[in-house]
């Protein structure tokens, strides 16, 4: 549960929301025309995709969590951390695609509704990188000790 905390800490969240900022933002300017950038709309589109990768980011870790064999886990951390900690590696990327199909759907509600992405071809585009870029990463950058 160490990685939750790590996920729900200001500076994680913090940075979180700027990165998911910068990928709405790289989105809207490579998949509509500049001039349909809106700096404060993105801010808030930020806002709620951060939101929406809190839920799908700790659901990762738990459903990988949950899927952790007890007898390997125990053999495992009588090798050694390191070898506890590739196996929860590869639990957390068996489950990945599916935080990566839920953060795009939640890209693809968000900026239909708040970005008003009108055409549904753009809108499924922009949704894929987004489920790409801002799919909860930072469940890799801690794993338990």
């Amino acid at each position: 549960m160490e990685t939750l905390g790590f996920l729900f800490s200001p500076l994680t969240l913090a940075a979180l929301l700027a990165w998911n900022f910068a990928v709405l933002s790289a989105v809207q300017l490579t998949v509509r025309l500049i001039g349909a950038y809106a700096p404060r709309a993105t801010a808030f589109s930020a806002l709620l995709l951060t939101l929406a990768s809190l839920p799908i980011g700790a659901a990762l870790v738990l459903v990988a969590q949950l899927s952790l064999d007890a007898d390997v886990t125990m053999g495992l951390r009588a090798r050694g951390l390191a070898a506890y900690q590739a196996y929860v590696f590869q639990q957390r990327l068996t489950w990945f695609p599916l935080a990566v199909v839920l953060t795009a759907v939640a890209g693809f509600v968000i900026i239909r509704a708040t970005l008003r992405f009108k055409r549904t071809r753009s809108a499924v585009v922009a949704a894929l990188g987004i489920g790409v870029l801002s799919a909860p990463w930072a469940v890799f950058l801690r794993l338990p000790s």
